[in-house]
């Protein structure tokens, strides 16, 4: 069985062979803006928010760096010759960091499986796949969850119509909606289940306000701290559980 340790650089292996696509994708992203194609910038921001949090999670601190800053001057409108500049530098990044693995890095020691989250039922939702790896591993392996960890927002409502969960985590930004329209969404139908938001971002960069229940998480993020930050949501819990 593998250990944690060999877990994680498995995982961050994987990711660092996707990054020549990114650099790909944020290139085509870029030739798009400059042309003026219609929602190309919000694409472009999407693209270095995403890779902001994978980054960052897998030790590549720079590359999440460039990605933060490659996100904010999207968001802030500057010319589209700007925007391809820093975009080609990201690009150029991902190269060379797909060469490369990330010096270890010192972290507190793993969680004990179970400690958190054994036996509840947790719905996870992100866009990025080597999030939802990431994800998978902490919520079933270290936190003995049972967890369905998925990508499409509409199999994920149809799975809470028909089954109870206990803690909902979704990315605050996915293709055609938002964290929190989803969390929204999933109250209608479980209205008391805490929600974690997980984002690169603030909730100040979004300008998000939390409804009851629920969490903000940065990314990037390491197993043992995601395990304690749910923990705590669920402690501040203290409504009676929905009836199952």
């Amino acid at each position: 069985m593998q250990s944690l340790d060999e877990t994680l650089a498995m995982l961050r292996r994987t990711m660092e062979a996707g990054l020549l696509r990114r650099a790909a994708e944020l290139r085509d992203a870029a030739r798009a803006v400059a042309l003026g194609t219609e929602g190309a910038r919000d694409q472009l921001r999407r693209l270095a928010h995403r890779l902001r949090g994978t980054a960052g999670t897998y030790g590549h601190t720079t590359l999440g760096e460039l990605a933060g800053q490659l996100e904010t001057r999207c968001s802030d409108g500057e010319p589209e010759a700007a925007l391809a500049i820093c975009a080609e530098e990201l690009a150029q990044a991902c190269e060379a960091s797909s060469e490369r693995a990330p010096p270890p890095t010192n972290s507190r020691p793993p969680p004990t499986p179970g400690r958190a989250l054994g036996g509840l039922r947790v719905l996870a939702l992100d866009d990025d796949p080597d999030t939802r790896r990431l994800l998978q591993l902490t919520l079933v392996s270290l936190g003995s969850a049972h967890a369905d960890v998925l990508e499409d927002t509409h199999l994920a409502l149809r799975l809470l119509e028909r089954e109870r969960f206990d803690l909902l985590v979704v990315d605050a930004m996915m293709p055609g909606s938002t964290g929190l329209e989803f969390a929204e969404r999933a109250r209608l139908v479980q209205a008391t289940l805490p929600v974690a938001f997980l984002s690169a971002s603030t909730q100040q960069e979004l300008g998000w306000t939390l409804p009851e229940r629920s969490a903000w998480l940065r990314k990037p993020f390491r197993p043992a701290e995601l395990l304690d930050a749910l923990a705590a949501l669920l402690a501040g819990c203290t409504a009676a559980p929905a009836p199952r």
